[in-house]
């Protein structure tokens, strides 16, 4: 019961609860092996993703103070960190307190990583603005945001040419 493999079936049970929206039971297990003592950075890092599941599902439910809990406990060194940071910021939303989501979403765009949590905050910032009505500032950030996304379609664009060069 304490062995790795065991741990990989808690988040997989976990997970597909969650996808047949059974919820309950699929936080009971994702809670479980969150609880486990973790011993590696195998395990860990099951964790980290098990915390992430746990407060997506929590956010859909709009349960965001929970949310926050189980997202604040995933490891800055983790891969997932990105979507982490993206996902506090509608948490934070979800709860009106949209400086407190710039904070988040800020710190993720400073990062200046181009990955779909970063691109997302780009608008998420925008919303944010917008919900606070700051139009002028809003419409700034829309701005930002679709250089952002031009810039992403080339940097596509020009790994795509370099595969076909290599033909």
């Amino acid at each position: 019961p304490e062995s790795l493999w065991s741990a990989y079936s808690q988040y997989n049970l976990g997970i597909s609860l969650s996808t047949s929206e059974q919820n309950q039971q699929a936080q009971q297990w994702l809670i479980k092996l969150i609880n486990r003592q973790s011993v590696d950075n195998e395990l860990a890092s099951l964790q980290d993703s098990a915390r992430m599941v746990l407060g997506l599902i929590l956010l859909r439910q709009n349960q965001s103070q929970q949310s926050l809990q189980y997202l604040g406990g995933i490891h800055t060194s983790s891969p997932l960190s990105n979507k982490a940071l993206l996902a506090t910021g509608w948490a934070w939303s979800q709860l009106s307190d949209h400086q407190k989501a710039l904070d988040y979403w800020f710190f993720l765009v400073d990062k200046k990583q181009l990955d779909s949590a970063t691109l997302e905050a780009h608008l998420a910032i925008a919303d944010a603005y917008e919900q606070l009505n700051n139009k002028r500032t809003s419409i700034h950030y829309y701005q930002q945001a679709l250089q952002q996304f031009k810039k992403s379609l080339s940097n596509m664009d020009k790994a795509i040419d370099s595969i076909n060069e290599m033909d």
